[in-house]
């Protein structure tokens, strides 16, 4: 990842362990790391800092992850942001919660590094198609033109965001399924 600016990746975990090996795994792959321990330092921190992605542990001191979440999407710049869930407990219930509070994406504690290497180049490739998407050609809209390019931008991120939506959707329904075939049935 040879960027100028490196991108910035804020690990939420209370655990001094899993945080630390987070940290030195994303800072290996050139990212920038912000780190908190509790629910309220993480709104805090991805107030100030914006990061172009958040790794939230579900259960933090404080303040829960889902409470955190839904805190961050108060913020109309916050929004956006891919949030990945963290979460030891295979309850699919706390997977449905993510995903309905805003997630993006969610692991499984402990950290598969593949996967997790995986889903940030995923995120990032969606962020870099969205940013780099040019002037749709049927339009007649200038490639060179500035207000082309602000259209072919605001088009670009649409497609992220109805990709991360579908995305969630498809989450939530594969949750609810497993859910419902956990009921016991009823006669």
């Amino acid at each position: 990842m040879n960027r100028k600016s490196p991108l910035t990746i804020l690990v939420a975990e209370a655990a001094a362990g899993i945080r630390s090996q987070l940290k030195l795994f994303l800072e290996k792959k050139e990212y920038r790391v912000v780190e908190a321990t509790n629910g309220l330092e993480v709104v805090s921190a991805a107030l100030g800092e914006r990061p172009d992605l958040i790794l939230m542990s579900v259960v933090l001191p404080l303040q829960s992850g889902i409470a955190a979440i839904y805190k961050i999407r108060e913020h109309a710049e916050l929004r956006e942001a891919p949030i990945v869930a963290m979460t030891a407990y295979p309850s699919t219930c706390l997977h449905h919660d993510a995903a309905v509070a805003g997630c993006a994406d969610y692991l499984t504690q402990p950290i598969d590094f593949a996967q997790l290497e995986n889903l940030l180049r995923r995120h990032f490739d969606e962020r870099r198609e969205a940013e780099n998407t040019v002037a749709i050609t049927n339009s007649g809209v200038k490639m060179g033109d500035i207000r082309g390019n602000i259209f072919a931008r605001g088009v670009g991120y649409i497609r992220m965001f109805l990709k991360r939506q579908t995305r969630r959707l498809a989450v939530t329904t594969q949750v609810s399924a497993a859910a419902q075939r956990q009921q016991p049935q009823r006669r």
